[in-house]
């Protein structure tokens, strides 16, 4: 006698349908929600945190031969590697200072940025549980990460947008 086994009326044996990334606009509205203070904290922050030092160089830095005596500190290998190639030293404007200064700051706080904000949408939710809850759901495999990136890139694209 053979007998078949059918599934329970309402068990989900697989996505029918439904693809690695079902259920990723979802989870990207609520990654959303979830942050509708930090992103415009992080990118007020950021943005304010570039621009306040453009006004304050015209009066620390007042004569040519003040900015140039700058622009020499920052001429050795250290100053280099933080501030980036040295071409722009030998006639260092308000604008070439902010792009050497303020370069080393925003790649380091927009990179903290954006790891915090991956590792919130993803391991802090498998810690705490809620990664299993929508796994329980109609969510693809790889929903949840694909939020996170999404969100981020997005940010940092409104962050580019901000700083220009």
């Amino acid at each position: 006698m053979t007998a078949t086994v059918t599934p329970a009326v309402g068990h989900r044996t697989g996505l029918a349908g439904g693809s690695a990334l079902t259920g990723t606009g979802v989870l990207l509205r609520f990654n959303l929600r979830r942050d509708r203070v930090r992103i415009p904290v992080w990118l007020a922050a950021l943005t304010l945190g570039t621009m306040w030092p453009a006004t304050a160089f015209p009066q620390l830095y007042k004569t040519a031969a003040e900015r140039q005596t700058a622009g020499e500190t920052i001429n050795s290998p250290a100053g280099l590697a933080f501030t980036g190639p040295a071409h722009y030293l030998s006639d260092y404007t308000y604008g070439s200072m902010l792009g050497h200064q303020m370069l080393g700051f925003m790649v380091i706080m927009v990179g903290i940025m954006s790891v915090l904000m991956v590792a919130r949408h993803t391991r802090t939710e498998e810690q705490t549980g809620r990664a299993e809850l929508v796994r329980a759901a109609v969510v693809g495999r790889h929903a949840q990460l694909a939020a996170a990136l999404i969100l981020t890139v997005a940010v940092n694209i409104a962050l580019a947008l901000l700083s220009r």
